[in-house]
C-alpha cells in the first residue's frame, strides 16, 4: 500500500538528523561478515551447521584455550575436513581461544616404536600421535607412556612435543620470564636439568610449574589458584567398591579444590557437581594480564590459526574473570601484577597521597603482604580466603585497596586492547581484514575492562544466578528480558550486533516457543544467538533453522538498519561497579546497587515502551549528551571529575539529569575513588527535589526506583506508577515517546523497537508472553500504536511491508493525520516488523 503524506510534520530537526546519522553510518560496501547479521551456531558437524542455516561456525578446529601449540595442531590436523567442507558451504569459521582467562595442562597417553623413537602421526610425521587423553582417560589401557601436555611443555621446549614448542622457526616466541628478568625455567623443587621424560611424566606435579608461577594469577596468599576439571566417568563411584571406577593412574588426586565463585553461565548448583573434588587429568590457571609474555604466544597461536584457514575467534575470558575474579584475593595478585602495582603507586603517588605511602618502601612493597596485614589488624584469619574480613566495608575506604582496584582495571583494559590489535594487525597482515574478534562475558562482567577493543560481543548468558544480576538473575520473559544486556553489550564493542549463548535451565532445553521467544526479542534488539544444537542453549535444530532462514530471507531488506534508541540515556558507571568489590567478593552480591539499578531502570522502560540508550561511563561526551534530553545516573557513587564538567556544562546548556542514591560522593579513577570533599558544586542538590540548573533541570532521589523495580518483581505495577511520577516531573511526551505512541490499552509483555535506515522505518514489535510450564504463547491481541514520521518524509509517498514468521499477523488498519501514521495489528504471535519505505522522487 502507499500512503501520500500532506506538507504538515510532527517531528524535530533533531530527529531528522539523528535518522540521517544512522542511516549513513551503516553504508557502504565494505562491511565486515560480523556486522552483516551473522547467523552464527556452534556444532561439530559441518551438515547440522548447514541444516540450521548458519553461515558462521565455532566448530572446535585450530582451538586453543592455551593449551600449546601442539594441542592446538592436534586441533588443527582433526578438523582440516571439517573446515574444508564448512568453507565449500561459504560458511565462515571460528576457533576458542582464551583472552586472559586460563592455561591448560593436559594428561596424554603417548607410545614408543620398539627401538624407543616416539609414534608420530600419520597425517603429520611432525606431531607425535596422542592415543588418549583427559577426556577419554575412562578408555586409558594402562600401556604407553603418560605425559603432561600444555603451555608448560610449550615454554619449556619439551623434546617430545618439538617442534611445536617456544623454538620452532613460526610458531614459537620468547621464555616466560619472571618481572626481574629471569627465565621461568623447569619446575618448583626439581633440579633444572633433569631428565625431560622424567619433567613431564606424571611422577612429577605440572602444578609446580616455574611457566605457571611466573606468568599466571595467584591468590593474595601468593599461590598460583588452580580449577580442575574431572571426566565424570573415571570420578563415577562404583556401588560395589564405593571409589572411583577410574583408571586413575597418571591422574592428580585433589582432595580440597576450591570451587570459587561459578564461571558465567554456571549456577552455584552447577559449579558444585562440575568442580568438585576428585582425581584429575586437566587443569587450568589463570593469566595475569600484567604479563607480557602472553601476547607473544598469542602471535604463536594466532599465526597456526590463521594459516589453517580460521576467518575469527570466539575469545573466552574477555574479561576480567581469570585475572582478577569475583573473589579477588583467589586470582589478582600475580607476579607482574605485584611488581606492577609498584611502579603504579610512585607513579600516582600524589593522587593516592604521599601520607599514605609514606611508610612504604616501593622497591620491595607486595601489596598481598599489605592485605593480609590490614586483614589480620581487623580481626581475621588472612590465610582464610573465605574469613569475612576480606569483605569488610572498611576495604572501600583503604586508599591502597582502591588504587590496586584502579590499577587492575588499567592494566587489564591495556592487556585486552593489545590482545584484540594484535589479532586484527597479524589477521589483516595475512590477507583476513575482517577477521573477527568476539568476547564472552560482556557486560555482565566487564568492570570497564572493556572499553569498544572488540569487534563485536559473544557472551553466555541465563536467566538465573550472575555476577552482577544477583543469586535470583534477570527473571525470564515475559518479567524479565535481556534487552538492557544488549543495550550495554553494544557499547563495549565495535558491531552493531550482539550474539548471545542463550541458555535455559534443563527443562526448557529443546522446547521451541521459549527459543523463539528469546530469538525474536534478540533480533528486534540487534542481538543473535549462539546455538549448541539441542544442548545447554534454547531451542532445536527445527527451531533454530526456521529462524535463521527467516533472518537470511530478511537481511536484504534489514541490512542496514540501525536501532532507533530514543531521548533518554542511563549511564553505566563501571568505576561504581568496580567499588563494590572487596578482595573477598562483591560488598553485597544480593543487593548490588548500581548495577541492580541500571538493569531495572533498562527493564522499567523497555515494559514501558520508551526508547533508551546505555552510556558507559567512557563514553560520555558533549556528543554524546547532544543527542539526548534527559540522563539517568542510577546510584552512581563514583565520577570523575572530567565526566561532572561535562555533565554540569550539558545541563547548564538545558540537559535534564535524574540522579540517585548516594550520587558522586566518591572521585573517579584520577581521585582514586577518594570520598568527594566538594559535593556543594552547582551538579549536586537538595534530595527529593527538582530544581533548575542553567536552562536544564536536576531531579535527586534518595532511592532509586530502578533498584526497586529490578529487586522486587512482585511488586512491580506500584514501581511502574512511583517510576512514572518521576519521569513525569522532568520529561515531556516527546522525550518518552519520540518516535512511537502505544495505544490505549497496549498488551503487556509485547515489545516495540524502531530501527531506521537511510529511506526506511522498521517498527519491530515482539511477544514475549510466554508460560514456560507449557511453553505456549498468549496471543498479543489487537496491537495499536502511533508512529511519528521523520520531517524529511513531507509530501513523498512510501510503501508499508509486513515481514513476520506468522502468516496469521495482519495489517487490520491504518491511516495518515498530519505528522502521523496510526496503524493496528491484528495479533502478533511471535514478531514482526512493519517496514515504511520512502520512495525516491
Amino acid at each position: 500500500m502507499k500512503l501520500l503524506f500532506p506538507p504538515i510534520f510532527a517531528v524535530s530537526l533533531a530527529l531528522f538528523l539523528a535518522f540521517l546519522f544512522f542511516g549513513l553510518s551503516v553504508c557502504g560496501a565494505e562491511r565486515p561478515f560480523w556486522n552483516d547479521f551473522p547467523r552464527i551456531v556452534q556444532i561439530g558437524d559441518p551438515e547440522i551447521a548447514i541444516q540450521a542455516n548458519a553461515n558462521v561456525v565455532l566448530s572446535g578446529i585450530a582451538d586453543d584455550p592455551c593449551w600449546g601449540t601442539f594441542s592446538q595442531h592436534d586441533r588443527v590436523l582433526g578438523g582440516k575436513a571439517r573446515l574444508e567442507r564448512l568453507h565449500r558451504a561459504d560458511i565462515k569459521v571460528l576457533s576458542w581461544f582464551e583472552g586472559f582467562g586460563t592455561t591448560q595442562e593436559n594428561i596424554v597417553q603417548l607410545r614408543k616404536n620398539s627401538d624407543g623413537s616416539w609414534v608420530r602421526n600419520q597425517r603429520d610425521p611432525s606431531h607425535l600421535q596422542v592415543f588418549n587423553s583427559h577426556w577419554g582417560w575412562q578408555s586409558f589401557d594402562g600401556t604407553g607412556e603418560m605425559r603432561w601436555i600444555g603451555i608448560s611443555n610449550y615454554f619449556l621446549d619439551d623434546p617430545a612435543v618439538r617442534p611445536w614448542t617456544r623454538t620452532d622457526s613460526r610458531y614459537g616466541c620468547p621464555s616466560m620470564i619472571y618481572p626481574d628478568g629471569q627465565i621461568a625455567e623447569g619446575y618448583v623443587g626439581i633440579e633444572r636439568n633433569a631428565d625431560p621424560d622424567r619433567l613431564f611424566g606424571p611422577e612429577v606435579d605440572p602444578r609446580t610449574s616455574r611457566v605457571l608461577d611466573a606468568g599466571c594469577s595467584k591468590d593474595v596468599l601468593g599461590r598460583v589458584f588452580f580449577e580442575y576439571d574431572y571426566n565424570r566417568e573415571v570420578n563415577r563411584i562404583g556401588p560395589a567398591t564405593k571409589q572411583p571406577r577410574g583408571p586413575l593412574t597418571g591422574l592428580l588426586k585433589i582432595e580440597d579444590a576450591p570451587l570459587g565463585p561459578p564461571d558465567p553461565g554456571f549456577t552455584p548448583e552447577e559449579w558444585k557437581v562440575v568442580r568438585k573434588a576428585g582425581y584429575t587429568g586437566l587443569f587450568s590457571a589463570g593469566k595475569d594480564t600484567a604479563c607480557p609474555i602472553w601476547i607473544e604466544y598469542l602471535k604463536a597461536s594466532l599465526r597456526q590459526a590463521l594459516d589453517a584457514g580460521i576467518d575469527g575467534l570466539w575469545v573466552d575470558n574477555f574479561s576480567p574473570w581469570d585475572s582478577f575474579n569475583a573473589f579477588p584475593n583467589t586470582k589478582a595478585f600475580g607476579e607482574w601484577s605485584v611488581a606492577g602495582f609498584r611502579k603504579y603507586l610512585a607513579q600516582e603517588s600524589e593522587t593516592i597521597g604521599n601520607d599514605v605511602l609514606r611508610d612504604i618502601d616501593l622497591e620491595t612493597f607486595d601489596v598481598r603482604a599489605y592485605l593480609r596485614n590490614r586483614c589480620k589488624e581487623w580481626g581475621g584469619t588472612p590465610e582464610n580466603l573465605n574469613d569475612g574480613r576480606w569483605r569488610d566495608p572498611r576495604w572501600q575506604d583503604d586508599p591502597i585497596w582502591l588504587a590496586y582496584l584502579i590499577y587492575k582495571r588499567k592494566t587489564g583494559t591495556t592487556a585486552l586492547t593489545n590482545y584484540y590489535e594484535t589479532i586484527k594487525k597479524m589477521a589483516a597482515d595475512a590477507g583476513k581484514p575482517d577477521f573477527l574478534v568476539s568476547g564472552n562475558d560482556i557486560p555482565v562482567y566487564s568492570l570497564g575492562w572493556v572499553r569498544g577493543n572488540l569487534d563485536m560481543v559473544s557472551t553466555e548468558l541465563n536467566w538465573g544466578w550472575g555476577l552482577t544480576s544477583g543469586p535470583r538473575g534477570f527473571l525470564p520473559p515475559p518479567l524479565g528480558s535481556y534487552v538492557p544486556v544488549y543495550r550495554l553489550g553494544r557499547e563495549h564493542a565495535k558491531s552493531r550486533f550482539v550474539n548471545v549463548w542463550m541458555y535455559v535451565p534443563e527443562d526448557q532445553i529443546g522446547k521451541p516457543n521459549i527459543a523463539k521467544v528469546l530469538y525474536y526479542q534478540g533480533l528486534a534488539n540487534h542481538a543473535l544467538p549462539m546455538p549448541q544444537i539441542g544442548k545447554v542453549t534454547a531451542g532445536n535444530l527445527e527451531t533454530d533453522a526456521g529462524f535463521y532462514d527467516f533472518v537470511r530471507r530478511v537481511e536484504p531488506v534489514f541490512k542496514d538498519r540501525r536501532p532507533l534508541e530514543g531521548k533518554i540515556g542511563i549511564y553505566y558507571s563501571s568505576s561504581s561497579q568496580l567499588l563494590e568489590m572487596l578482595p573477598g567478593g562483591f560488598r553485597e552480591h544480593a543487593s548490588q546497587p548500581h548495577s541492580f539499578a541500571f538493569w531495572g531502570w533498562g527493564t522499567a522502560l523497555c515494559n514501558r515502551q520508551v526508547p533508551w540508550k546505555a552510556v558507559p561511563e567512557w563514553k560520555l561526551s558533549l556528543e554524546v549528551l547532544a543527542e539526548l534530553d534527559l540522563l539517568i545516573l542510577p546510584n552512581v557513587e563514583v565520577i570523575g571529575e572530567a565526566e561532572l564538567k561535562i555533565l554540569q556544562r550539558w545541563v547548564i546548556g538545558g540537559g535534564r539529569l535524574i540522579v540517585t542514591g548516594n550520587f558522586g560522593k566518591r572521585l573517579g579513577e584520577d581521585g582514586n575513588f577518594a570520598l568527594r570533599t566538594d559535593r556543594e558544586s552547582l551538579i549536586f542538590t537538595d534530595r527529593n527535589a527538582l530544581r533548575m540548573l542553567g536552562e536544564g533541570e536536576i531531579l535527586a532521589q534518595d532511592d532509586d526506583i530502578g533498584f526497586a523495580y529490578y529487586l522486587k518483581d512482585k511488586e512491580r505495577s506500584e514501581t511502574m506508577l512511583v517510576l512514572e511520577k518521576q519521569l513525569g516531573r522532568i520529561a515531556d511526551e516527546k522525550t518518552l515517546f519520540p518516535y512511537v505512541v502505544p495505544g490505549e490499552g497496549f498488551p503487556s509483555g509485547v515489545d516495540l523497537t524502531l530501527h531506521r535506515d537511510e529511506r526506511r522505518l522498521f517498527l519491530d514489535i515482539s511477544n514475549t508472553r510466554i508460560d514456560l510450564a507449557s511453553d505456549t504463547i498468549a496471543p498479543s491481541g489487537p496491537v495499536r500504536l502511533t508512529l511519528l514520521l521523520p520531517e524529511e518524509w513531507t509530501g513523498k509517498e512510501f510503501d508499508v511491508e509486513l515481514l513476520t514468521p506468522d502468516a496469521e499477523t495482519k495489517i487490520v488498519s491504518s491511516r495518515k493525520e498530519g505528522g502521523r501514521f496510526e496503524l493496528e495489528l491484528s495479533n502478533v504471535p511471535v514478531y514482526c516488523s512493519v517496514v515504511l519505505g520512502v520512495e525516491d522522487r
